[in-house]
């Protein structure tokens, strides 16, 4: 995952998230250089270039001839700004695709807006070492859709580009409008943990970015479990009497798919099922349902529920994931293996 730094924000904002940027071994932060509202950009600079000699973090900064400007630099000597680490340039816009080449040329490695950059704009960049990096949308209701971020990625991956999108944040939003800085719109009010997940599921080539602040304590221990060891984290509530047994260890999704649930395998022998029912009016979309008794061995075994059905005598309702975290269902796949966290 890669971290986010803004001229704007407060120097402990920056420091929480160099800190986290280190947990994650995250050694190139994104920063955005062209924001109007920017008053202190010669010092962010300066702590850009402390990061950079002392603890070897590089940059990718966000740039537009609006840069030039506010730091009285002509467009030949935006070099300079490799000294405080900034290796990467995001050009965004304000400049010609000769520019663009001239900025490669200078030794900067070339950032391309994924978003909206065109099959001709590639052809004429073919020599150049390009990464597509998603736009984030800060204004709601502008966020692109997943076909055409999916569509997009199509065409860059034929060029063979690498791609970073934005997630957005979740402890810390930004000026002007404080709504997150999302690339997909179906994304904007999620949790940063679903958001994650589902943008490893759809693009599982690229990299993500964090968009804004830092990752809530138990997103950042899932989303590191998550990458780490192959193990998707579920948040769940449970019935009381049954919070022990769903404290152990990781399960394996059985390798057969099937199409109204996911059965979780090594269930049968660890749960023991209640002697009443809990049902609502159906069994909902991530709930979680128990066999009973009258399914003879199958008694015990767990399902989550991949959509909605209606209720069944021998089956009985003990939890479900938690509703922020509901869509974690869409992700689980043949034999993931899962860990339930009780909540």
């Amino acid at each position: 995952m890669i971290f986010s730094l803004y001229p704007t924000d407060h120097k402990d904002i920056w420091d929480a998230i160099v800190i986290q940027a280190k947990e994650f071994q995250c050694t190139e932060l994104y920063c955005s250089l062209h924001i109007p509202e920017a008053k202190n950009l010669r010092q962010f600079l300066r702590y850009l270039k402390t990061l950079h000699t002392s603890e070897g973090f590089t940059f990718i900064a966000d740039i537009s001839p609006h840069v030039s400007k506010m730091l009285n630099l002509r467009f030949d000597q935006l070099p300079q700004l490799m000294e405080y680490g900034i290796k990467s340039v995001r050009v965004d816009f304000g400049y010609s695709e000769d520019e663009v080449i001239a900025l490669a040329h200078a030794g900067f490695r070339v950032a391309i807006n994924a978003s909206t950059i065109s099959k001709e704009s590639l052809e004429r960049f073919t020599e150049l070492d390009l990464i597509g990096w998603h736009n984030y949308y800060p204004r709601p209701e502008t966020g692109i859709s997943k076909s055409y971020m999916l569509q997009q990625n199509q065409l860059l991956r034929s060029y063979g580009i690498p791609i970073v999108t934005f997630i957005p944040g979740e402890s810390y939003w930004r000026a002007p409008f404080y709504a997150s800085l999302p690339t997909l719109e179906s994304q904007r009010a999620l949790n940063t943990y679903v958001n994650y997940l589902e943008m490893r599921q759809l693009a599982p080539d690229s990299d993500i970015c964090l968009a804004e602040g830092v990752l809530q304590e138990d997103h950042k221990l899932w989303i590191r479990r998550y990458d780490t060891e192959q193990v998707l984290t579920l948040p769940v509530s449970v019935l009381d009497s049954m919070k022990e047994q769903f404290y152990h260890s990781y399960f394996p999704i059985r390798k057969e798919v099937s199409e109204m649930s996911w059965r979780i395998d090594h269930t049968r022998a660890l749960f023991q099922a209640p002697n009443y029912y809990l049902n609502t009016n159906k069994r909902a979309k991530a709930s979680i349902q128990m066999d009973l008794e009258g399914y003879g061995r199958y008694q015990g075994e767990l399902h989550i529920m991949k959509q909605d059905a209606t209720l069944h005598p021998l089956v009985t309702r003990v939890g479900a994931i938690l509703e922020p975290y509901e869509n974690l269902v869409d992700f689980i796949e043949s034999e993931l293996k899962i860990c339930f966290h009780v909540m």
